[in-house]
């Protein structure tokens, strides 16, 4: 099994360089999953991707509620 930290590290890069912050939550996990996939598929059949988006009101970007996409690839 591929180290959790590494997996950690490849999401937590994405997340921080992906761009523009109007970018839907659903292209992100799966830029995620399918990043992680490629690079692991000696190694893994599948992978899903949750990503937790919290409700806030601030910079003019209202985000209601806990939501966010789930993503899967592969056989899991």
């Amino acid at each position: 099994y591929p180290n959790y930290l590494d997996l950690r590290e490849i999401a937590v890069s994405i997340l921080n360089n992906f761009g523009d912050e109007n970018t839907f939550w659903e292209y992100i996990a799966q830029e995620i999953g399918n990043t992680l996939f490629k690079k692991y598929i000696k190694q893994i059949t599948g992978i899903q991707v949750k990503i937790s988006v919290l409700p806030h009101t601030t910079n003019n970007n209202y985000e209601p509620g806990l939501h966010g996409p789930t993503y899967t690839i592969g056989d899991v």
